[in-house]
């Protein structure tokens, strides 16, 4: 099945010790499924959890209230310098928190 475009609504990002940076927000528009991709800053990111009431779901719902866990594409060897400082950033303690952060009260598109 194709994956079709999700919109996801940033309220806040939290720091999750052994976790990183999750975003926490509203499905607006779409169904949004753990493997979608986004383009934050010119980098690709993909979800790798969702959770809804502190259970892991596959999929969300318009509507629905959760949190994603995230984690950067890996790319190949003639990856440009962004992604690898990207993949650096991400890979930190603080998972990204930063870099999320500036997206709060903001909407990604997932595909």
């Amino acid at each position: 099945m194709k994956n079709k475009m999700a919109t996801f609504f940033i309220q806040d990002v939290y720091r999750i010790t052994g976790i990183g940076a999750v975003p926490v927000g509203k499905v607006e528009s779409g169904i949004l499924r753990v493997g979608m991709k986004a383009n934050i800053d010119g980098k690709l990111i993909e979800i790798k959890t969702i959770e809804k009431h502190h259970q892991q779901i596959k999929e969300a719902q318009t509507g629905d209230n959760v949190g994603i866990g995230i984690k950067v594409i890996s790319q190949s060897s003639s990856a440009n310098q962004n992604v690898s400082f990207f993949k650096r950033i991400f890979s930190t303690s603080d998972g990204g928190y930063d870099i999320l952060k500036k997206y709060v009260r903001r909407s990604i598109e997932f595909l």
